[in-house]
């Protein structure tokens, strides 16, 4: 399944999740997809991070609906990162070699680092 077959399934799951929900009561209480997207990507005051956790706390419908927009985030940072690899390697083949060093040695740092802290 390719990314575009992903979003489309997504969205098609959340929209007939909507029409189910909205036949509800309990759909009232529940906040829009823009401010659970903006709670998701940390948008909200300290109050409203508040409100939005008190009301996950008891929201499946909420809870599935952020598990599935960090299932899309994931696919499409995924895809941008592939794509972002694919145009350093086809500009440059020596940048790349370089870039790969560059991380392994940071990577090497890292476990030092955490090794020395230990």
């Amino acid at each position: 399944m390719n990314v575009s077959e992903v979003v489309k399934s997504i969205v098609e799951r959340i929209a007939a999740e909507n029409a189910a929900a909205s036949r509800s009561n309990e759909v009232l209480h529940c906040p829009t997809e823009a401010r659970l997207l903006a709670y998701c990507e940390n948008h909200l005051s300290a109050h409203e991070n508040e409100e939005m956790y008190q009301h996950l706390a008891s929201c499946n419908r909420c809870i599935e609906f952020l598990a599935m927009f960090l299932q899309l985030s994931e696919v499409a940072d995924n895809e941008a990162e592939a794509q972002a690899r694919w145009q350093l390697e086809a500009a440059d083949p020596e940048l790349r070699n370089l870039t790969d060093m560059v991380l392994a040695l940071l990577d090497q740092d890292e476990i030092n680092f955490g090794n020395s802290s230990a």
